[in-house]
């Protein structure tokens, strides 16, 4: 099970993502759901919910917290025209690969477009 996280002025609800197998969410949602829910730090907020979280960053990549392990993958640079989209290109392409690297190809791939048009995959192997 994977969920995404999308921060609102509603009231925070991620007790309901408890258990999944990975939650993804930005670090400004990441940062908020720590001081809201008055977590020491992002592993007390992994454990909090017994999954996995996945936690973009923009053009500075994303890290990936599973068992008290933090691995961080770094994003590739690319010509920007649109971020539009960006984190959803990067959440479709976890969940169908479940892999960050390929994540953040996809996500990087897709701000080279205007608005929200899927790159193709043949254009994974040109980003280095």
């Amino acid at each position: 099970i994977f969920c995404s996280s999308q921060k609102s002025d509603r009231e925070i609800t991620y007790q309901q993502f408890k258990g999944s197998d990975v939650i993804c969410m930005n670090s400004y949602e990441a940062k908020s759901a720590i001081e809201t829910l008055q977590c020491s730090d992002i592993s007390n907020f992994a454990d909090l919910l017994e999954s996995d979280l996945c936690v973009t960053d923009g053009s500075n990549g994303c890290y990936y917290h599973a068992n008290k392990d933090i691995t961080y993958y770094k994003s590739f640079e690319v010509n920007c025209i649109d971020s539009c989209g960006a984190g959803d290109a990067f959440f479709a392409a976890l969940i169908t690969e479940e892999d960050c690297v390929f994540a953040n190809k996809w996500a990087a791939l897709s701000v080279t477009k205007l608005g929200t048009e899927v790159p193709k995959l043949e254009e994974i192997d040109e980003i280095k």
